[in-house]
């Protein structure tokens, strides 16, 4: 950690004591931290003991929702959860999450992950290939099957659903998570209702994901990271995973260019692929996510486009001008190390928790966080 904090991370079996409270402080061994940041509220239990133990100890508690929030959410039981600190990776959840009570949410982007940095001249590893564009993503997020078992999607939904998918240019009625809580009418919460639209979104965002890979493919674009891409398009054979500290920052850079797809269970959002990529000296292409808007135009201008047919056009461009491609990463990069790396989105978050007079009188040695 490199905000001038000294780091305890408790572990997330604390959540799931019989007495979480008592099991936060002991991990604590006395100690009162300046701030408690949860990313999906790992080291909070459902209940909230640990939120108000901590709250009554005047810690301040911060919670980084970086996935769907409403399915994060439905695991929590106590209304609790309104009074803290929400930051949210897709600004459009705001809306909703004030709507059932939340005092204070924020968007908070993710952001360049600080081992991603590659010099632009550094020498391929054991990568793929420098010629062709890449993917590397998963088909579906972990324990997909476990989180939906009981979700059952309706049918006249699910049908028009796929009709939306199938017209060209669907940008403002694309199905994806919020035209499933509009359709299906689901309670957001408490409860698993809200799991329904969310399975309805997330076979909706890989039937989008399986389309733009496809003309990808066709442009030939490679795929890797997850073998179920197998079974979802037709002809491709995935390469293997990817480790994400090693190997990953030298397939980015060794690409003539990555592709991102962005999540239809976070359609506002950036992925971790919008920073790492040119962190790593890699080039990437985009679809059109409202997301972009926290980067100037002339950077994501170049690398946007809105249909999957565009992909061919798009990767002869990069390939016919190099002296420009070079020139958009280095902007990129020195955009990204200005404003967005995670140190920036911790200091956002003290930013917002203390006032100034607190801020300065946190000695940088002594400041105590605690991250789960």
């Amino acid at each position: 950690m490199d905000c001038g904090f000294s780091v305890v991370e408790p572990g997330p079996a604390i959540a799931g004591s019989d007495k979480p409270a008592e099991e936060m402080v002991r991990a604590l061994g006395g100690a009162t931290p300046d701030l408690f940041l949860s990313v999906n509220m790992r080291g909070l239990d459902s209940d909230g003991r640990i939120f108000h133990m901590l709250r009554a100890s005047g810690v301040p508690v911060a919670v980084w929702l970086v996935d769907t929030p409403w399915h994060i959410l439905s695991s929590v039981r106590l209304p609790w959860w309104k009074d803290a600190e929400l930051y949210v990776t897709d600004a459009a959840f705001i809306r909703s999450l004030k709507r059932y009570g939340a005092k204070k949410v924020t968007h908070l982007p993710l952001a360049t992950a600080q081992h991603m940095w590659r010099t632009p001249e550094s020498p391929t590893g054991a990568g793929l290939s420098v010629a062709p564009p890449l993917f590397i993503g998963r088909a579906s997020f972990p324990e997909r099957e476990r989180f939906f078992a009981a979700a059952r999607v309706p049918v006249d939904a699910d049908d028009e659903a796929k009709r939306l998918l199938k017209i060209p240019g669907q940008r403002t009625s694309k199905p994806d998570i919020f035209w499933w809580y509009a359709r299906t009418g689901v309670s957001l919460w408490p409860g698993n209702e809200v799991r329904i639209a969310g399975a309805g979104a997330d076979r909706c965002s890989r039937a989008n994901r399986a389309k733009w890979l496809t003309a990808g493919l066709s442009a030939g674009m490679r795929i890797a990271g997850d073998t179920q891409w197998a079974a979802l398009i037709p002809g491709c054979a995935p390469l293997p995973s990817v480790d994400y500290y090693t190997a990953l920052p030298l397939c980015y850079q060794n690409s003539l260019a990555v592709l991102n797809v962005t999540s239809l269970l976070l359609p506002h959002s950036l992925s971790q692929r919008h920073f790492d990529v040119w962190a790593a000296g890699g080039y990437l292409v985009t679809d059109d996510t409202p997301g972009l808007s926290i980067f100037p135009d002339e950077l994501t201008s170049p690398i946007r486009i809105r249909e999957p047919e565009e992909l061919a056009e798009k990767f002869e461009e990069i390939a016919a001008h190099p002296a420009q491609v070079d020139a958009l990463k280095h902007a990129w990069r020195e955009h990204l190390r200005a404003a967005h790396t995670y140190r920036d989105r911790v200091e956002k978050i003290c930013r917002d928790l203390f006032s100034p007079s607190v801020l300065t009188n946190l000695d940088p040695l002594d400041r105590q966080a605690t991250f789960d």
